[in-house]
């Protein structure tokens, strides 16, 4: 669409005014903003945008260019917004990961660690199991050893009485068979003494009357 070049002057005389301010705005906010600022590429693209309208519309070549040039830039913005955005969302995710990862890793050192001491744990218990059956086992061996040497004791000691008994009883039955032997023998010695002191009786009576005969034979 083409227009009578007085009214294009104006148009773009008016057009420059309208965009003066639009351009200080995004001049000013632009050079605050980063250069992959969403903000600003949109504050480009809109002015890109208007700029096209505008030089297509005055037939200016220099004003679409100029809004090429902005709508280009600004959609370089947004591909660079894109790409940072999504590195960072690649950089989040794979700090996840790396968490994740670390966490796993975490527990499965809490977990092999764990088990470590449930294993140490688990050794000291069967060591101390086996300490305790070993003395409970020496404790019995020594009850064992205890009971047998009562047992020989005491049948040490039963033969002991059971010989002194003998010994007693043999000594028992000597002193009766002495104490009999001498009881005899006192009795026979007795005895003789007395057939003895009979036979000097006997023999005082003889000579008694002996002497009595030979008396009378002397006075006779």
């Amino acid at each position: 669409m083409k227009t009578p070049k007085l009214a294009q002057k104006v148009l773009k005389a008016e057009y420059a005014a309208v965009r003066s301010p639009l351009a200080l705005v995004e001049h000013r906010l632009t050079t605050r903003l980063p250069a992959r600022s969403r903000v600003r590429a949109g504050l480009e693209r809109g002015l890109g945008s208007l700029d096209l309208f505008a030089g297509r519309f005055l037939g200016d070549e220099q004003v679409t260019r100029r809004g090429a040039e902005l709508a280009g830039r600004a959609a370089q913005r947004e591909r660079s917004a894109d790409l940072t955005e999504q590195a960072d969302a690649l950089r989040a995710e794979a700090d996840e990961v790396a968490g994740r990862g670390s966490a796993a890793a975490q527990a499965r050192r809490r977990q092999a660690s764990e088990q470590e001491q449930q294993k140490v744990s688990s050794a000291l218990t069967r060591k101390q199991q086996e300490q305790q059956r070993a003395e409970e086992q020496a404790e019995q061996v020594e009850a064992q050893g205890k009971r047998a040497a009562a047992a020989r004791a005491d049948m040490k000691a039963q033969q002991a009485r059971t010989q002194r008994a003998a010994g007693e009883r043999q000594v028992e039955a000597k002193v009766s068979r002495a104490t009999k032997s001498a009881q005899s023998q006192l009795k026979d010695a007795s005895e003789q003494r007395s057939r003895a002191a009979e036979r000097r009786e006997d023999a005082r009576t003889m000579e008694q009357l002996a002497e009595t005969e030979k008396a009378k034979r002397k006075s006779s």
